[in-house]
């Protein structure tokens, strides 16, 4: 540029987050004539083996968006479809990430960089939808012993770069199906939004039914709290309020207050090692129905699993199902504990009084498992769930366990015809099952 007249600023652009280059800059010179003279000659030539474009910099306008490198097909997509992947391994390709990512969906393209932080990447998704799914099951797992972060790519560079909390409003109520794209249509009635999120779970990449919008100026941030407070999106009423220091906490003050639990959402403990989120979520689905989610509890530091984890049926009732039926059942040679999530722990050791159809068998062999007492159980009639005792620390057989037939006729019955009978070459002891077990005898 300088055979055009003297410079007195040049700078290339740089992404804040990754600190690469944007692929495009400006460069001031002392006259606009100098500058226009630049545009027009230095247009369309060549610099460092690409093609530059020059133009005259509108002081009303931002510069345009340039692609990066071999990007073009990136540039015009929806921001919403456009993933950021952090901490990856070293070594990792390009390749590899597509790879990785198209368990989500179809990935229109992937590229790795390197930061001062380490390894990098940036993937395109089909669609928006593809994009949250990318998320939700990628962020914070574990790839070649390296835990990964998973997250929509940095908002657009021309929003405004500090956040105005005096243009901001905080909203809640909102239903876990809304997206930001929904978001900012219902909010863009009340002024130019420059940013929009909505709040996600950590762990999950799921929405917390709350989010932020950034308008253009305080005043379009009054008017949204007027118009749109008490307004209704995907059928729940919203509650908007201008954005604090932090988000709104609930009325009754006195500091933090935890949210209330999801009436649909599990606690799942005394998990094998081996027990992962999908065998969970088949235990789930071929138990009791359909399910929203499913996550294992992982330690931060290793990755290993903690031995718990969390489940989102699609209804309560399907919830409260579960509760009853898998409560003790066995899952990767453990005796699963299931309660409902910020249950008190001694709240799982409260047990239902029975109802005349569970009968205790106990002088088990130590290789019959549940489904091998469910089959010796339906010699009598229908079996709704069998389920053998297994020791929680070596993930071994107690020698004991409970059958629930269809009728209390059908556990009588069994009682009479099962009890002294061999199962595996040992002779088995049946009763009707008490509120409070005794002690399977040990031989």
């Amino acid at each position: 540029c300088e055979p055009f007249g003297p410079i007195t600023f040049a700078t290339v652009f740089i992404n804040r987050e990754t600190e690469q280059s944007k692929c495009a800059g400006k460069v001031e010179f002392e006259t606009r004539e100098q500058a226009q003279a630049a545009a027009k000659d230095l247009n369309g030539r060549m610099l460092d083996g690409r093609e530059v474009r020059v133009h005259v910099m509108d002081s009303t306008q931002p510069p345009p968006r340039r692609s990066l490198p071999d990007q073009d097909a990136q540039g015009a997509t929806d921001p919403h479809c456009r993933v950021f992947i952090g901490s990856l391994p070293e070594e990792f390709t390009s390749d590899q990430l597509k790879e990785l990512m198209q368990q989500a969906g179809e990935v229109e393209f992937a590229r790795i960089f390197s930061t001062s932080a380490g390894v990098a990447g940036t993937v395109t998704m089909a669609s928006a939808d593809e994009a949250q799914r990318a998320i939700t099951v990628l962020h914070d797992t574990f790839l070649l012993g390296k835990r990964i972060v998973v997250r929509l790519d940095a908002p657009p560079s021309e929003r405004a770069p500090r956040p105005n909390l005096d243009s901001m409003v905080f909203v809640g109520g909102l239903s876990f199906d809304t997206s930001k794209m929904m978001l900012e249509k219902h909010f863009s009635q009340a002024g130019d939004i420059l940013y929009a999120s909505i709040f996600t779970d950590k762990e999950t990449g799921r929405s917390r039914g709350s989010g932020k919008l950034e308008f253009s100026s305080p005043a379009a941030a009054r008017q949204a709290v007027q118009l749109l407070n008490d307004s209704e999106l995907d059928g729940r009423r919203l509650q908007v309020k201008l954005m604090e220091a932090r988000p709104p906490q609930p009325a009754g003050g006195g500091g933090r207050t935890a949210p209330e639990p999801d009436a649909r959402q599990l606690f799942f403990g005394a998990l094998s090692p081996e027990t992962t989120s999908d065998s969970l979520k088949q235990l789930c689905e071929d138990k009791i129905g359909s399910v929203r989610y499913a996550t294992i509890f992982s330690d931060r530091e290793t990755g290993k699993s903690k031995g718990a984890g969390r489940i989102e049926f699609e209804t309560i009732e399907a919830a409260s199902h579960a509760l009853e039926e898998l409560n003790g059942a066995e899952l990767d040679g453990r005796a699963i504990v299931v309660r409902r999530m910020g249950e008190d722990r001694r709240g799982s050791n409260v047990r239902i009084p029975p109802d005349g159809r569970t009968v205790f068998f106990r002088g088990l062999s130590w290789d019959v498992g549940s489904e091998d007492l469910k089959i010796f159980a339906s010699q009598v009639g229908e079996v709704t769930f069998a389920n053998v005792f297994v020791d929680r620390e070596t993930g071994k057989s107690k020698g004991a366990g409970k059958v629930q037939f269809a009728s209390a006729e059908l556990a009588e019955q069994a009682v009479a015809e099962l009890s002294g009978r061999e199962l595996y070459g040992r002779e088995v002891y049946v009763r009707i099952m008490e509120a409070e077990p005794r002690p399977a005898a040990t031989d």
